[in-house]
């Protein structure tokens, strides 16, 4: 990582981890889910290098959306999902109801965070680009897999590459367990 230092990286990553806990303790007491939050804060670090402009990324990019890059089909397969499953719909209208009671949240809509045109972004919403938005969206996009989340870096790698950056995806499992390696240190 050119131009950035493992204590820049460090403290980014160190910067999640009460968002992470937070968003584990939410889906743990809606729906008795696993701890998560390593996961999502790991796919964070490979895929923004925790939002550092080092690694390219730009909240203000509408080709993917926060920090875990949640691609436009990946979301319209939730909005799909809230439109035709009483499942999926109740789910995300409790996490709403969470975000809601939260200053700074009272309009939060998980399924209001962007618009798509034509399968791509065509607005964003102001909470985008949020960690704690961008939490607890990946997180309801990975309870499609009713696997547990690994709690070990090899198996969150090897999810990540099959669920998240897919098996012809750029990225690869050992990149993965390399950015996550200064959070492992904490």
């Amino acid at each position: 990582m050119a131009n950035e230092s493992f204590q820049d990286i460090q403290l980014r990553a160190a910067n999640l981890a009460p968002l992470a806990s937070e968003m584990d303790s939410v889906y743990h007491s809606l729906f008795k889910s696993g701890p998560a939050g390593d996961f999502i804060t790991n796919i964070m670090g490979q895929e923004t290098h925790y939002g550092s402009p080092v690694s390219g990324y730009d909240p203000a990019n509408t080709y993917s959306m926060g920090l875990t890059q949640v691609d436009p089909v990946r979301y319209q397969d939730l909005l799909n999902d809230y439109a035709s499953s009483d499942v999926y719909k109740d789910r995300i209208n409790k996490v709403n109801e969470y975000m809601q009671s939260k200053e700074g949240y009272e309009d939060w809509d998980m399924t209001k965070l962007a618009t798509i045109t034509d399968g791509k972004y065509s607005d964003m919403s102001k909470y985008a680009s949020d960690p704690l938005s961008n939490m607890m969206l990946t997180r309801m996009l990975l309870m499609k897999d009713p696997n547990p989340i690994p709690q070990d870096i090899v198996g969150q790698a090897g999810l990540w590459k099959s669920m998240w950056n897919t098996l012809s995806g750029a990225g690869n499992i050992l990149s993965l367990i390399h950015i996550s390696e200064p959070t492992r240190l904490l």
